[in-house]
């Protein structure tokens, strides 16, 4: 992960790829929340990348497990009732909203394909993952031809949970490093459990950037749901896509 000048980062698993594009805003890039349309600030943040309302599609993320297709129909749209994008047009970005909950980027380098989804505990348990791995099949992928960046999220040192939202993830992955206590109490690492769940799909570990971080320590750094107050609350924007 690579601080930027412009107050965003970058992954290092995508420099090998110059057609790439992909960065995320951190918090002193300000609030890009997207709700039901994209905002003066967020086409301001767009357009400093180089980006043109018309070439950008955000999604309402409702913490589900849908994954949609799209093109340049939906360019400037933000579409609703799904959680990841997946699109094979080059010069059109896609986008996705995180203060806690995982952001992943995928590229399939052969078959020129992206995609982004949100992961929050719901949508992991969804397999959101799993889904967006299939959908790249269907679109002519081989899984292990896919790089994919692990974005910024709470971890499992800070993401204590209810007893009953960690037997569910006991049960569905059966691993106590995604699900376990400390003191007593539950903990998860959903980004951990995601990343398990690509491997199942076909994606090989090496192509996994996951680098070390947690939204929640590094407070001073990313939004993050959990610890924020409600005055300086806000939403990192993660953005990808092919250059022509």
């Amino acid at each position: 992960m690579h601080p930027n000048s412009d107050n965003t980062i970058s992954f290092s698993i995508f420099t090998r790829f110059p057609e790439l594009f992909c960065t995320m805003s951190t918090r002193s890039t300000g609030n890009l929340m997207i709700k039901d349309k994209i905002t003066t600030k967020v086409r301001q943040f767009i357009k400093i990348q180089g980006i043109r309302h018309g070439q950008f599609i955000a999604m309402e993320q409702c913490h589900g497990n849908k994954v949609e297709i799209v093109t340049s129909q939906s360019s400037g749209m933000v579409i609703k009732g799904v959680d990841g994008l997946v699109t094979t047009t080059q010069e059109l970005y896609i986008g996705v909203n995180t203060a806690d909950c995982v952001p992943l980027f995928f590229y399939d380098p052969e078959k020129k394909l992206i995609a982004v989804i949100h992961a929050g505990w719901k949508g992991t348990l969804g397999n959101i993952a799993g889904n967006t791995v299939k959908l790249l099949q269907e679109l002519g992928s081989d899984p292990k031809d896919i790089v994919v960046v692990i974005g910024p999220h709470i971890g499992g040192c800070c993401y204590d949970v209810s007893s009953v939202r960690a037997r569910l993830f006991l049960k569905t992955f059966n691993n106590q490093n995604i699900s376990f206590k400390v003191n007593g109490k539950g903990f998860l690492d959903i980004g951990q459990a995601n990343n398990l769940q690509m491997q199942k799909y076909g994606i090989l570990q090496e192509h996994i950037d996951a680098p070390i971080h947690c939204t929640s320590c590094q407070n001073d750094r990313f939004f993050s749901f959990r610890k924020d107050s409600k005055d300086c609350f806000g939403e990192m924007l993660g953005v990808i896509g092919m250059r022509n």
